[in-house]
């Protein structure tokens, strides 16, 4: 009972969420924009039946308990509700170009990075390997320990 009070509970908050999501929908775009003005239409046709089912059920949970155990047909169109994970495939193959280019972009800046601090490090050996001052000799005193001092300021 308490683990069936605590689905009970989860289900009713997404429930309630996808109900607010179709509202901000329904707001946005306007009814008949939203039912056939749209290329995503039977989507949101699907997303409209589904969550009247979600809203049915969690209804007929928290009125009658026991009879809401009893009922196959419900249980059945439950499993409907998985089905509004597959629009999310969509975007898969959107979200890997993504992924792709920002791996390209940041490898790019890394090189970028790598190369300045480089510079600047081979500027600063030259400069400083013979300061007076014993600690920015040794700060600056081989190409490596350069580079590490040009990253610690850089950061």
């Amino acid at each position: 009972p308490v683990m069936r009070t605590a689905f009970t509970c989860v289900e009713g908050a997404f429930t309630l969420f996808y109900v607010a999501e179709i509202c901000f929908r329904l707001r946005d775009h306007g009814v008949m924009h939203f039912i056939c003005g749209h290329e995503e239409s039977f989507w949101h046709l699907f997303d409209l039946l589904l969550i009247s089912i979600c809203m049915g059920d969690l209804v007929l949970t928290l009125a009658l308990p026991s009879l809401s155990d009893s009922v196959a047909v419900v249980i059945t169109l439950r499993i409907l509700r998985a089905t509004r994970a597959l629009r999310s495939i969509r975007f898969v193959a959107d979200l890997h170009i993504v992924m792709a280019s920002t791996v390209k972009a940041t490898c790019k800046f890394g090189v970028l990075l790598f190369a300045v601090l480089f510079m600047f490090a081979i500027v600063a050996t030259n400069i400083c390997w013979d300061a007076p001052d014993p600690l920015v000799a040794g700060m600056y005193s081989d190409l490596a320990t350069s580079m590490w001092e040009m990253f610690k300021l850089l950061t």
